[in-house]
């Protein structure tokens, strides 16, 4: 892992996936800025406690830093980084609706920033994340987000922020699409197994039909 030491801003429930991932496929030291810990989150980080410092009150530095808070959350969130943060940190944001001249007008003129869109599937290292960087992203911040987000599954880069829409879109929705599939799919058997019933049934019942003379 070239990113030795990362920030991460929010531990809800992506955040929380994206972290189990990391920590179980990396070797890398984690800086935790969360309003409250909850107890699974605590839970969660007690096996690599001396990997993890949780809301330090020292300056920080990282070789990333990654925006896992709601976007309604975001302005507040990043206060802290906007000062603090080495121009040469790669911020990553995975916050769905926060296109990159957000971060550009708010970071320093060369911050080098990553949109990445993954999924919840990232709890078990099967998100399908795709990215998009700003021109101050370089080949060693490439890699480094690369390598994270294939920890937590697969990925694609994009050259367009645009793009990211309809993946957002996606992304949100695929949960849900697939479970009224699956619900569907429950439904049709149910109704395959009682005409099957009601064929076998049906043999076995002697016919009402008029004899033929």
């Amino acid at each position: 892992m070239s990113a030795k030491n990362i920030l991460l801003v929010g531990c809800g429930n992506l955040g929380s996936s994206m972290l189990g991932q990391w920590l179980k496929k990396t070797d890398a030291h984690f800086t935790l800025l969360v309003r409250t810990p909850s107890l699974p989150l605590l839970d969660l980080i007690e096996p690599y406690a001396n990997r993890i410092v949780i809301n330090p009150t020292a300056a920080f530095k990282a070789d990333v830093a990654v925006l896992a808070v709601k976007p309604q959350q975001m302005d507040e969130a990043i206060v802290p980084l906007t000062h603090g943060l080495p121009p040469e940190t790669l911020v990553v944001s995975v916050a769905a609706g926060k296109r990159i001249s957000y971060y550009e007008e708010r970071f320093s003129p060369g911050q080098p920033i990553v949109r990445a869109i993954p999924n919840m599937a990232a709890s078990i290292g099967e998100s399908m994340t795709v990215c998009v960087a700003n021109k101050n992203v370089k080949d060693r911040h490439r890699t480094m987000a690369t390598e994270l987000f294939e920890a937590i599954g697969k990925l694609i880069w994009h050259d367009n922020d645009e793009n990211l829409t309809g993946v957002t879109a996606v992304s949100g929705s695929g949960p849900a699409f697939v479970y009224l599939l699956a619900i569907l799919w429950r439904k049709r058997r149910k109704q395959a197994d009682w005409m099957q019933r009601q064929q076998r049934s049906s043999r076995g019942k002697p016919s009402s039909a008029p004899a033929q003379h």
